[in-house]
């Protein structure tokens, strides 16, 4: 396994273990406010409010990260294409 990939998946560990964090941010925050009591309950079995807006976090940093690695591996596809032209350009007889 490669270093990208291991750095990769510690992101996503780390975005769903912060989503799992926030949830019980969420879940004291919310309890301790009367008016937001209500998104304490439990909405499916176990799953509050609280769980969604996590996990939605989570899901948004995981987007935001693949977004990114698929940005850099087209930009350094560009960049080895511009390269290249460039230097057919400045140097024909290569």
């Amino acid at each position: 396994m490669t270093n990208t990939r291991l750095v990769a998946i510690a992101y996503v560990v780390l975005a769903l273990a912060a989503g799992l964090f926030l949830e019980h941010v969420l879940l004291a925050v919310f309890g301790g406010f009367g008016p937001t009591q209500p998104l304490t309950r439990p909405l499916v079995g176990d799953w509050t409010w609280s769980t969604v807006i996590g996990l939605g976090a989570c899901a948004a940093t995981i987007a935001v990260i693949v977004a990114s690695v698929i940005a850099a591996v087209l930009l350094g596809l560009f960049d080895v294409f511009w390269q290249f032209l460039t230097d057919k350009i400045q140097n024909p007889s290569i």
